[in-house]
């Protein structure tokens, strides 16, 4: 038999109409390896004495479903996965431009099916009952725009024919690196910014074939890192008083698309200025961002402007 090959993998994901049941469609998206959709299910230790020194046959424990994955930053697909994250989704048309806000969701975040489709040997892996748990974002450098995800799921199951036939048409433009822009901080280098969910995977129910009864979500927490140029000490001074600040990335390509990655109020964390060469001074500082009175009730706001109706 002929072996599998990375390159004929094809990524699909599909919103759930209730959780860990099939999505009805689904879409193919694009990904930077690796890519990981997995069951694991422990063999645990059996203490049955059998009137020898050799160990019984173990039994099954509890499953655990999880996968991860990176995919471009663009214009289109981005948005299902910051719907996925935060759950809350405002959509605007303005002429036919439209302007989505995601914003955090407290009670409720999508359950969507993930399904790793080997083409050239048919196989299919399915993931049903998958929620994003974080996703990290990097910006500055060379390093192609993109985000980091990472699920916590129910169950996945092999088989040898897809779930559904998917849309292939979503991809849109990819954003560039170099198209960045920070405010709240002058002459920033380099950063990040990651969101956690901080999802609960272990509400395992009697009847369930050692699945999860459901994923539950936990406390948020936003936090990020940035390296500037050192020029002064007004961060040093913010950091040194905890005085709250904000963090504005935005990426754009034009008028019509863009994505904006924003934190209203945020606090860095006190440190001190490292002289490593007789050459350019860096100052670099960790974050946490948090919600107190900030206009957007979230602790991270993104917004994406492009051609997509909704999400």
């Amino acid at each position: 038999m002929a072996q599998g090959q990375g390159s004929s993998v094809s990524l699909r994901m599909g919103y759930e109409p209730s959780f860990g049941i099939d999505a009805t469609s689904t879409t193919e998206i694009p990904f930077i390896p690796t890519l990981t959709l997995s069951e694991t299910q422990n063999q645990n230790q059996s203490n049955v004495i059998n009137g020898n020194r050799d160990a019984s046959e173990p039994y099954l424990g509890f499953k655990s479903a999880s996968s991860s994955f990176s995919v471009p930053l663009d214009t289109r697909l981005s948005g299902h996965w910051f719907k996925s994250a935060l759950g809350t989704v405002v959509s605007t048309d303005n002429a036919g431009v439209i302007t989505h806000k995601f914003t955090r969701n407290d009670t409720v975040l999508p359950s969507l099916t993930l399904e790793k489709a080997h083409t050239d040997i048919n196989t299919f892996h399915k993931g049903n009952g998958f929620k994003l748990n974080d996703f990290a974002f990097a910006f500055g450098g060379e390093e192609e725009a993109k985000l980091d995800l990472n699920f916590i799921g129910q169950k996945v199951t092999l088989g040898t024919v897809e779930l559904v036939a998917p849309a292939t048409n979503g991809i849109g433009a990819k954003f560039e690196p170099f198209t960045a822009t920070v405010t709240g901080a002058t002459k920033v280098k380099s950063g990040s910014i990651s969101y956690n969910n901080n999802l609960d995977g272990g509400q395992y129910v009697i009847g369930d074939n050692g699945t999860v009864g459901d994923i539950p979500l936990g406390m948020v927490a936003v936090t990020g890192s940035f390296t500037a140029i050192y020029e002064n000490d007004t961060l040093l001074n913010l950091a040194k008083n905890s005085t709250t600040t904000s963090l504005s990335v935005k990426l754009t390509i034009d008028a019509n698309n863009s994505v904006e990655f924003k934190i209203n109020e945020m606090k860095l964390e006190p440190t001190g200025i490292e002289v490593s060469s007789p050459q350019g001074i860096e100052q670099s500082f960790n974050f946490t961002a948090f919600y107190k009175a900030g206009a957007d009730n979230s602790a991270l706001v993104v917004t994406l402007v492009n051609d997509v109706a909704s999400y």
